[in-house]
């Protein structure tokens, strides 16, 4: 499943309830097997936009359900416009828990991130009893 951060169509904070629903119903492991989302900064409504997006999701999905390979990191090209499908950018997405972290220095207005995405750096805390349990994603 993908989402653009960008799109105006339906709010990402959608997908993004939906797989915490997934995952408070089916639990961690349960929902790793069935479920990955992809956060795509920048992307619009269905691919569309200024800047319409290609990505090949469909190989990340066959081979999770034929060899059980699990999801990983898809590369997301931006297109010149509606009408140049001139790639302009390429960026690297993995699923969501991964988040964008500076890995180095760069242009700090260069929003989209390019490779400085990295897994294990989201802190998530839930409640256990009366404890607030907290870890890295």
């Amino acid at each position: 499943m993908w989402h653009g951060w960008a799109d105006t169509g339906s709010s990402p904070l959608g997908s993004l309830n939906y797989a915490e629903a997934v995952r408070a119903h089916m639990g961690e492991q349960a929902a790793k097997e069935v479920l990955a989302l992809y956060l795509v900064p920048g992307a619009y409504h269905c691919s569309g936009g200024p800047t319409p997006v290609t990505a090949d999701y469909m190989s990340q999905l066959m081979a999770w359900v034929e060899d059980g390979t699990s999801p990983r990191e898809v590369k997301v090209s931006f297109e010149a416009g509606p009408t140049d499908a001139t790639v302009t950018r390429t960026i690297s997405v993995q699923p969501y828990y991964a988040m964008p972290m500076r890995t180095g220095i760069s242009n700090r207005t260069d929003w989209l991130g390019l490779a400085n995405y990295k897994t294990g750096v989201q802190t998530w805390c839930d409640w256990k009893g009366t404890s607030l349990v907290c870890q890295n994603r």
